[in-house]
């Protein structure tokens, strides 16, 4: 069962740096996350710059959320150990339910790229029907973050609007079709003929019946499992014997 927006998404991309906001400059950072958004054929609603401010980003993030009704708030950077990197206690204290698979998700994808992958603080969660998603601050970790989670976020975005969810048709086969493809799967087993005392660790594919009593029963027939164990089992007269 997948799901997608009935219609387009909406996204605030949110930058929090105190360099970027007293002083200006290119927001690549920014730039990068409104790829994001037109990647998920989405539009921007808005941007900000702000700085490291507990205080101000979670005004910012109660405005695009309640005010402007996103269904997505992207931000980007202070997710960091620094004292200023306040991003996840903003969005902590905002957020009405957290989302922990998503910020998991891309610690996983900065795995393979960075030994200190583990070091992200980021997080995720609902506020109302809106999606917050921390980012990193270095534009190539959003990259590699977004291509975990991107494919996951319109369906997330459905689910918060409660739209319907959108079931695929399955795919029905033919008996003949279906066997022939499991066939293919099947490795097919090596048979030899070999004495009866050198059968252990084998499986046996026929009954082998004993002449001599077996205890703890009197003449009986010997039965293999599929695990190889051999058991007893009672005698049966009309079993020719071997």
């Amino acid at each position: 069962m997948t799901a997608s927006p009935e219609r387009s998404l909406r996204a605030a991309v949110i930058t929090v740096s105190s360099s970027r906001a007293h002083a200006g400059g290119a927001d690549e950072s920014g730039d990068a996350l409104e790829r994001l958004v037109a990647a998920l054929d989405g539009e921007v609603a808005g941007r900000e710059v702000v700085a490291d401010d507990r205080d101000a980003l979670e005004r910012l993030l109660r405005r695009w959320s309640d005010g402007e009704r996103c269904d997505l708030i992207l931000t980007t950077g202070g997710t960091g150990f620094t004292a200023d990197d306040v991003t996840p206690e903003a969005t902590a204290a905002v957020i009405d339910r957290p989302v922990p698979g998503i910020a998991e998700a891309m610690r996983s994808a900065s795995a393979p790229h960075t030994r200190h992958w583990m070091l992200s603080r980021a997080t995720a969660g609902i506020r109302g029907r809106t999606l917050i998603v921390n980012f990193p601050g270095n534009p190539r970790a959003i990259a590699e973050t977004a291509a975990a989670i991107a494919g996951a976020l319109p369906h997330a975005v459905a689910l918060l609007r409660r739209e319907p969810a959108t079931l695929s048709e399955p795919t029905l086969l033919h008996p003949d079709e279906a066997l022939a493809i499991v066939l293919e799967q099947i490795v097919p087993l090596r048979s030899e003929h070999v004495p009866l005392g050198s059968g252990l660790g084998r499986v046996t594919v026929a009954d082998v019946v004993s002449e001599m009593p077996v205890p703890p029963c009197g003449r009986s027939r010997v039965a293999s499992t599929r695990s190889s164990v051999v058991l007893p089992a009672p005698f049966d007269p009309n079993t020719p014997s071997v």
